[in-house]
């Protein structure tokens, strides 16, 4: 949308300026993103690069999380957040998080909407939840591992988890039944899972995902990597709504109990273990593992032995 301003002083016009974004240099601050507010950002960023043909530089907290789209995006610079002059630009957008409440910065309050449409909301675009493109493989993981799902039950707040205690090791049971190795994505064990021998950068991780069957997980980063990577994804919730994550037909949850605490809370929480309302979880403590075994028979991709 084209905005133009003026500025008057005693009457007399100073400056008029109309919006115009076509092959200008532009900003897209996404320095206090993780992997999955990232992954959603930069689906929207490639849209509005191509509607404007803009010399876009992307702020990244870290170069581990640039080199995933780096290769792929020849047309943005990724740079360092204290590399940063707003001299150098024409425009600058900030993603901002967390408690927009006057939306002072963004039109949509972020915790209400999908982080990809949160992105559109900024860049006007219209994405329609498209993912990015991410770096090729450098490994070829289904040949070196053969037949294997990928695990992601960990996430930076307890409330994003799967908070049954028996359910992973069940799900577990069964993918190992059904003939699959079963890799954990994440840092912390899991049991009955293996992990990468060596090097666990994110760049490896990336290869494995672009090598499994598919994935089942909670919305961390690791299950948007999933899906940009077209991955199907058993998705295990509660603290969302349907829809507050990424495009999946294999979301598991339970409406009937309390639950979608995520987009009505204040965030960040002060403890990253506690229940925004005070019921233990329940809404995926009440997820039973036969649940997000029936989700996973559904898959395509899914074949025993």
């Amino acid at each position: 949308m084209p905005w133009q301003i003026e500025i008057w002083q005693a009457g007399q016009l100073v400056v008029r300026h109309q919006l115009n974004l076509t092959g200008q240099q532009i900003c897209l601050d996404m320095q206090g993103g993780d992997l999955a507010d990232l992954i959603p950002w930069m689906g929207s960023a490639a849209v509005f690069q191509k509607a404007y043909n803009g010399r876009i530089t992307v702020l990244m907290k870290n170069s581990e999380l640039a080199s995933l789209f780096a290769s792929e995006y020849p047309q943005f610079t990724f740079l360092a957040p204290e590399r940063y002059s707003s001299a150098n630009f024409y425009a600058c957008y900030p993603f901002d998080k967390w408690n927009e409440k006057e939306l002072v910065h963004s039109p949509v309050n972020y915790q209400r909407v999908n982080p990809q449409d949160y992105a559109d909301s900024l860049l006007m675009t219209i994405s329609e939840h498209q993912p990015p493109l991410l770096a090729a493989a450098t490994e070829d993981c289904a040949k070196a591992y053969g037949k294997y799902v990928c695990l992601t039950a960990h996430a930076q707040y307890k409330m994003q988890e799967w908070n049954n205690p028996d359910g992973w090791t069940k799900v577990v049971e069964f993918l190992k039944k059904g003939g699959y190795r079963v890799f954990n994505l994440d840092d912390e064990e899991i049991e009955g899972t293996e992990k990468l021998e060596g090097e666990n950068s994110l760049a490896r991780k990336l290869n494995l995902v672009r090598g499994c069957a598919f994935t089942v997980g909670v919305a961390s980063g690791y299950g948007w990597l999933a899906w940009a990577c077209g991955k199907p994804v058993v998705l295990v919730t509660g603290c969302t709504e349907n829809g507050g994550d990424f495009p999946t037909k294999y979301r598991v949850s339970n409406a009937q109990v309390c639950h979608g605490c995520y987009h009505r809370c204040e965030m960040p929480l002060k403890s990253n273990d506690a229940c925004p309302d005070g019921k233990d979880f329940v809404c995926t403590s009440s997820i039973t593992a036969e649940q997000v075994i029936e989700a996973i028979k559904k898959v395509p991709e899914y074949k025993e032995k």
